[in-house]
């Protein structure tokens, strides 16, 4: 592999990383919001609860809880991405 390679390996490298950074901002984002619906659920009386609203927040919830959880998958996976650049490079 010539320099010129290498230096075009190490720039995607750098930008696998940068988005692997703003996803994980995001992903942050998404768990406040997940936070915030749970709360409002658990601050709702017992009544309420077992209501649509009350149904629909956990709905809610749940659904943001997978988006997590896919989000941290995919840091994993830019992560072995950019480690498997990395070896590459190192060749």
């Amino acid at each position: 592999m010539n320099n010129k390679t290498r230096k075009e390996l190490a720039s995607i490298i750098q930008k696998v990383h940068e988005e692997r950074s703003k996803l994980e901002d995001l992903k942050d984002d998404v768990e406040s919001i997940k936070d915030d619906e749970e709360n409002k659920y658990e601050n709702l009386p017992e009544g309420l609860q077992e209501s649509d609203m009350g149904q629909t927040l956990i709905e809610v919830y749940e659904g943001l809880e997978v988006v997590v959880d896919m989000m941290d998958m995919i840091v994993d996976d830019l992560n072995e991405v950019a480690n498997s650049l990395e070896e590459v490079v190192s060749l």
